[in-house]
């Protein structure tokens, strides 16, 4: 029996083990309130990030923010918020991954660091890069 798989445990559980400590959708809009975009906020304050794995290869570290003046904006904001925040990283539909705690370092909008950095969009949609730095519990 030593080689057999547990029963009641999806065999996509141990291939992809982020899934096993995911929370749901709702349970993410309780915890960093609710919203659509990656800057979650309350009552004016930065409660964390939901940050979509798909649109952002190199997560947590590297975010891809794209063109509109609310991206742009929520961008800056992180970075003056000097603050480590949490942060959740979508794993699949209903699914997202606690990560730890993130503050932003730096946000560049010049183009070789957006050519560098944008993975699988194109130039002319992404307004610049944000980079994160994870912060122990101490920090």
């Amino acid at each position: 029996m030593g080689g057999m798989i547990p029963h009641g445990i999806a065999l996509w559980r141990l291939f992809f083990p982020d899934h096993m400590n995911t929370i749901d959708t709702s349970t993410l809009a309780k915890r960093l309130a609710g919203g659509h975009a990656f800057l979650r906020t309350k009552n004016g304050d930065i409660k964390g990030l939901a940050i979509n794995a798909r649109d952002n290869p190199d997560a947590p570290e590297v975010l891809i923010v794209g063109l509109g003046p609310n991206k742009v904006a929520n961008a800056e904001r992180l970075l003056a918020h000097d603050k480590a925040v949490p942060l959740y990283l979508k794993q699949a539909v209903n699914a997202w991954a606690y990560r730890g705690e993130f503050r932003a370092t730096a946000f560049l909008r010049d183009p070789p660091v957006i050519k560098r950095h944008r993975r699988h969009r194109e130039v002319s949609e992404v307004a610049g890069i944000l980079f994160l730095e994870r912060v122990d519990a101490n920090g």
